[in-house]
Parts: C-alpha cells; sequence; structure tokens
C-alpha cells in the first residue's frame, strides 16, 4: 500500500470510529450516576483489562523466552500506561473508547439542547487540540515528566475523540427525526 494512501486513512480513522460509536450510543437513560454509567460499560472495562493483561504477560514471557532477560522498569512502564488509560500498543483505542463513552454520556445526559451539545463539542475538540501543542515528544521525555505524559495524553485523546463522540450523537438524533 502506498504511503501517501496510509497517511490518508490515519488521518480520519479514529476520528470517524469515534462518530460511528456516537451514532450507535444510546439517546434515552434513566438517572444515572457517574458509577451507574460506569457499571453500564463494563464489556469494555473488562476488555481493556483483560487484553491489558494479556498483553503484558505476553511480553514478559516474550522477554525472557528470545531475549532471556527482562527488564523490570519496563514491565513498570507497561502496567503504569494500562492502569492510566493510555493503553499498550492498539489497546489505547478501547480505553480511550470507555472515557468517552462515559463523559459523552455524562454530558448528553446534563445537557438538553442540541445547540448546547454542539458548542460543548466545539470547545473539546478546541480544547483538545489547544492541549496538544503543549505535549511533549514522548521520547524525549524522563523521571516523572515521562511518568505524568501518559496520563496527560489519555486526557487529550478523550477530550478531542468525545467531539466525535457527540458529533455522531447528533447527527443520530437529526437522523431519527
Amino acid at each position: 500500500v502506498p504511503d501517501i494512501v496510509c497517511k490518508f486513512i490515519y488521518s480520519f480513522h479514529m476520528p470517524l470510529f469515534f462518530f460511528l460509536s456516537g451514532l450507535v450510543m444510546k439517546t434515552t437513560y434513566k438517572s444515572e450516576s457517574f458509577f451507574e454509567i460506569f457499571v453500564g460499560e463494563k464489556r469494555l472495562f473488562v476488555s481493556y483489562s483483560f487484553y491489558s493483561i494479556f498483553y503484558i504477560i505476553f511480553d514478559i514471557v516474550v522477554r525472557l523466552q528470545l531475549l532471556r532477560s527482562i527488564d523490570f522498569s519496563e514491565i513498570i512502564l507497561n502496567i503504569w500506561m494500562s492502569v492510566t488509560f493510555f493503553g499498550k500498543s492498539v489497546l489505547w483505542f478501547l480505553a480511550t473508547l470507555l472515557i468517552c463513552k462515559i463523559l459523552g454520556r455524562l454530558i448528553t445526559k446534563r445537557v438538553g439542547s442540541k445547540t448546547q451539545l454542539v458548542i460543548i463539542g466545539l470547545l473539546l475538540f478546541v480544547g483538545g487540540c489547544c492541549l496538544e501543542i503543549f505535549l511533549p515528544e514522548r521520547a524525549k521525555l524522563s523521571g516523572i515528566v515521562r511518568v505524568l505524559y501518559y496520563p496527560f495524553c489519555m486526557v487529550i485523546r478523550a477530550i478531542t475523540l468525545t467531539s466525535f463522540l457527540l458529533l455522531g450523537y447528533l447527527l443520530k438524533d437529526i437522523l431519527n427525526q
């Protein structure tokens, strides 16, 4: 596949995924607390947790079998990335989808007007993009700054991609009318 095709697809595939997730998000909710919403998304949480644990164990086994050594700091980093919902490797999207769905459900439950949802979605998008400017290159980080990078990056992802989830949610409401 030519590099230009990959770059084109990568420019929109995750926002499209979150947009489509908003299209299939429930539109009616009973009065739910944060805990009830989290429990409602338990399948995503269980999937993310299971595959994160599997990935960490697999990584340890491969390192022991192939490299005949193990770097405990790398294992701790993998666990930290999983616990902070940054996600290890491709698992980031499960953690981010979980956070976005919870955030999206909290927002849609408390905001009645479609105009307000559009404004909130735009603010989330612009806010996430602005925060991205302050995100340093991960390769150049060390110490506590590297440790704090992962939860900060997860928050930026969730803020930005929740805007696409809300856009899908709003379009579904418009299409259903």
